[in-house]
């Protein structure tokens, strides 16, 4: 039996005082994967140009906890910000 996953993702890019609704950025596919993603435009688009070279190794619970383990490494190194 094939397993379904809803994803969602809020739409709303806020920039100073000005809202935008953009229904593509912050839930986007990357190859065959739904990525639903939160915070700011910034962290939003870094995940997307990590996932689309980089995919979670197994698609279950500790697969997924891994690859955002890697995606916060990959960032802390591409901006310097160890914020993250």
């Amino acid at each position: 039996k094939t397993k379904r996953w809803t994803i969602g993702a809020d739409s709303q890019v806020t920039s100073a005082t000005v809202i935008d609704i953009n229904s593509h950025a912050k839930l986007f596919m990357a190859d065959d994967v739904a990525i639903g993603a939160s915070g700011s435009l910034e962290f939003c688009g870094l995940l997307k140009l990590f996932s689309k070279t980089c995919k979670p190794r197994v698609f279950d619970e500790y697969g997924i906890l891994e690859y955002f383990s890697d995606f916060l490494d990959w960032v802390r190194k591409r901006t310097g910000n160890s914020g993250y």
